[in-house]
């Protein structure tokens, strides 16, 4: 059962400021919209470390919420990439730290989106402070326009915005695993230098 309002915490940021004064339009987006309460308690596995480690605890998770929100990719063309919850949302959470402490870094890096049905990657090379952002598509599918522009601080506030949402999110459904060593690598890793 939900209850509350939905909100999106990791909300897209559709116009930025840059360094020079200018503005620009940023159609790359990625959000985890939520309902503001979730009333379910998940068994998430993380008991044993010979056959698990935190993609099964994020797999569980995105299993567990998958019909009751919704990640949302968007850009290149396309207002809403064909992502779902449980399957894609969960691989995108395996490479969210290193993503991000690329992009603190302001080093290159890329998000691949390797789920049949998908097979998407995009690659974010830096330039200032804004990333390059180029969509290959391994599928009959063709970005247009296949490169976009997307300031960093924009870009980080996107991808923290999901960390955090995934953080509370792992507070309220499994409190007992939320200080577990994997989940805190997990949300710590992107801190890291």
């Amino acid at each position: 059962m939900l209850m509350g309002n939905r909100s999106e915490l990791s909300h897209p940021i559709d116009h930025e400021r840059f360094s020079d004064g200018s503005m620009m339009r940023s159609p790359l987006s990625i959000a985890l919209q939520l309902p503001d309460t979730i009333n379910v308690r998940a068994m998430l596995r993380g008991d044993d470390p010979e056959t698990e480690d935190i993609r099964s605890i994020l797999s569980d998770l995105c299993r567990t919420v998958a019909e009751q929100g919704q990640f949302v990719v968007s850009g290149f063309g396309q207002d809403r990439w064909p992502v779902d919850m449980g399957t894609d949302l969960a691989i995108f959470l395996e490479q969210l730290p290193n993503v991000l402490r690329a992009v603190k870094a302001g080093a290159a890096t890329e998000i691949d989106f390797y789920e049949q049905g998908i097979e998407r990657k995009i690659e974010f090379s830096p330039a200032g402070d804004v990333y390059q952002a180029t969509c290959i598509s391994q599928t009959e599918w063709r970005p247009d326009p296949a490169v976009e522009q997307v300031g960093r601080a924009v870009l980080e506030g996107m991808l923290m915005g999901v960390q955090e949402r995934v953080v509370k999110l792992i507070e309220e459904i499994a409190p007992d695993l939320a200080e577990h060593d994997w989940v805190w690598r997990w949300r710590n890793t992107a801190i890291e230098q």
